[in-house]
């Protein structure tokens, strides 16, 4: 984890490398995120559960939660909720820094930590609801946050198996949803699933739910196909905000190095983007695949660059080591505990 700190000395690449995914993706650390303190104390999930690795590995996880996000879209109720009551549409890459927010600090942070913020995505919920087809619904609904807690770390566990090289066997698969079953019954999800068997009975018995009527499989192609244009184009504010990033890195070499380093990034980053997107649509489950209208990438084509970002990964994983927030939450719960700071905090 830090052995290029040591190789490399102040040289080493690692901050610079943590640096790109937040600049691109505007995904820094929320005002309530905090991994520090209580010490000594474990967290919901622990320093040795899966969902640290899983959630370590900051690229394929999030990949794969796009994945999670395009089957999140099959939910008719979900996708009208999310649409109508926040601002994906206007602003992505924000909704992506607050989502990933969330999850960092209820996997890594301090249990009274990771409390106050479900509790927080609790009252904010409260005042959401509306009418889908002639139905009700209500954020805080159970059933609702059970799905979305289903599909978001669904998708973040199948960035990590096709993605990292170091896939979790079934027992610790079994282990990664045992532990991460007391986030979604905390937002107040019931029947939360706690093994990968459980999991595969939820999706037999909730498939039949799904965009069942044709204004609501109209909707969800719709929402699919415009997630696939901002991640396989990379126009709009990915392309422009995260070249323009890239090119601040140099702002103090002046503004025509740092323009003319935003306009080489550009290219990159729209071919990256295309072998991303072919990586991600091949990690859709079949179904919702078809479900989507979104067809099949080419076998060969896949594979290719399935390996390639595979390859791409696994340096990126080496060079960078384990994301801040990681090193920080190690620290506290190897360090001694203190009584004082953990009362106060709870």
């Amino acid at each position: 984890m830090g052995s290029t700190t040591r190789v490399w000395g102040r040289f080493s690449p690692r901050p610079l490398l943590h640096r790109l995914p937040v600049l691109i993706l505007d995904a820094g650390y929320l005002p309530w995120e905090s991994y520090d303190e209580p010490r000594g104390e474990q967290g919901i999930t622990g320093p040795d559960s899966p969902a640290w690795r899983v959630l370590g590995h900051e690229p394929a996880a999030l990949l794969g939660g796009v994945v999670g996000l395009m089957v999140g879209t099959l939910h008719p109720v979900v996708l009208h909720g999310t649409l109508e009551h926040t601002t994906l549409r206007e602003d992505p890459l924000a909704r992506l820094a607050r989502t990933a927010g969330f999850v960092r600090a209820t996997t890594y942070s301090a249990t009274p930590v990771a409390e106050r913020v479900i509790d927080t995505v609790n009252r904010m919920h409260i005042p959401v609801a509306g009418t889908v087809n002639g139905r009700d619904y209500h954020a805080a609904d159970p059933d609702l946050i059970t799905w979305v807690h289903v599909t978001i770390w669904g998708g973040f566990l199948t960035g990590y198996q096709e993605l990292s090289g170091r896939p979790l066997s079934t027992d610790e698969v079994d282990r990664y949803w045992s532990d991460i079953a007391p986030i979604g019954e905390k937002l107040g999800g019931t029947s939360v699933p706690r093994t990968g068997a459980d999991i595969d009975r939820y999706w037999a018995d909730i498939r039949g739910d799904l965009a069942e009527h044709d204004a609501d499989r109209k909707a969800a192609r719709a929402e699919a196909q415009w997630i696939m244009h901002e991640v396989g184009s990379w126009h709009g504010s990915v392309a422009r905000d995260g070249s323009h990033r890239v090119g601040n890195l140099f702002a103090r070499w002046g503004r025509p190095c740092t323009t003319i380093i935003a306009a080489l990034a550009r290219p990159p980053i729209w071919f990256c983007a295309n072998i991303l997107l072919s990586a991600l649509l091949g990690m859709l489950p079949t179904w919702a695949a078809a479900e989507l209208g979104i067809p099949r990438p080419n076998r060969f084509l896949h594979r290719w660059r399935t390996l390639t970002v595979k390859l791409v990964f696994f340096a990126f994983d080496r060079a960078a080591g384990a994301p801040e927030h990681v090193l920080r939450a190690r620290r506290r719960c190897q360090s001694p505990p203190t009584d004082t700071k953990l009362s106060d905090a709870a």
